[in-house]
């Protein structure tokens, strides 16, 4: 009795992708122990995390909070405002401090006989150098 090639070709591949698809690995039986045992040593961990958060008393933790903010720098209240002065940059808390470290031209008369000789000076020494 004669096979035909074409018929046992196709009846192999067949055979061999039934076989392939049909595998059953008894491993999976030992993932699920291994989940098991993780289950049980997550619920222990959390036991015992419990237990240690139960020993810390409210007060405690109010005061480890607070002190953690001073050192921060009290970020919940928010940065203070800072006004500078416009002519020394000097940080002042109000902005009237700011504006009286340093009267304006118009108000200090010292300050504007100041600024008026050094623009003649400037002027000499630029016609000087022509």
């Amino acid at each position: 009795m004669r096979f035909n090639i074409l018929f046992l070709v196709p009846t192999i591949v067949a055979l061999a992708s039934y076989a392939q698809g049909h595998y059953d690995e008894f491993d999976a039986r030992d993932l699920v122990d291994e989940l098991s045992t993780r289950e049980t040593h997550s619920l222990l961990r959390r036991s015992e995390i419990m237990e240690e958060l139960a020993e810390i008393s409210t007060r405690d933790l109010i005061d480890e909070l607070s002190s953690r903010l001073e050192a921060r720098g009290n970020i919940i209240s928010g940065p203070k405002k800072v006004h500078n002065c416009f002519v020394c940059n000097k940080e002042f808390s109000t902005y009237a401090e700011a504006s009286a470290c340093h009267k304006t031209i118009n108000e200090d008369p010292a300050l504007r006989k100041k600024i008026e000789d050094a623009g003649r000076d400037l002027k000499r020494k630029g016609k000087a150098r022509r």
